[in-house]
């Protein structure tokens, strides 16, 4: 070893049999010993934490305009199926009931449509200024083709 001992202290860890052979394994593929393994893999999962947290905020518009656009065709369905039995509905209660829920419905779709475009523009923003950093801090990507920001119209 390389690193100053007295800057290493001992670990003391409980393992099932199985478990410790998976790592026994594991470390003679690697070429490196058991503890060399286990330390590694250990560094790996701090150096690695953010990285789903890290994904998922890149990837939020994409998560957020599909969920969005799921629930959009789902209250488009449900439009359709309410205007459908209003025109087969001869019983006043029931005609209120559906006109309400029609609108309820349609006030729905409409805020889902609204936050799919705040979403998309909040994205086209967020895009916009990092590409504009980028090329503050890298001069030569200015000369290569802009990206173009992902349109509602593209996803749905």
């Amino acid at each position: 070893m390389s690193e100053d001992q007295s800057n290493i202290v001992t670990l003391k860890v409980r393992v099932t049999p199985e478990f410790r052979e998976k790592i026994v394994e594991t470390a003679k593929t690697n070429n490196r010993s058991m503890n060399q393994e286990i330390v590694a893999r250990l560094e790996e999962s701090f150096d690695n934490k953010d990285i789903g947290q890290e994904f998922f905020q890149k990837n939020l518009h994409l998560f957020l305009s599909a969920y969005c656009a799921g629930l959009e065709s789902n209250y488009d369905d449900a439009i359709s199926q309410l205007e459908e039995s209003l025109s087969q509905t001869k019983n006043p209660e029931m005609i209120q009931f559906l006109e309400h829920r029609l609108q309820v419905n349609k006030i729905l779709k409409t805020e889902m449509h609204r936050l799919m475009k705040n979403n998309s523009e909040k994205f086209s923003a967020e895009l916009s200024k990092e590409v504009s950093q980028k090329h503050l801090t890298h001069p030569h990507l200015a000369k290569d083709k802009p990206l173009t920001p992902i349109k509602d119209e593209d996803i749905g």
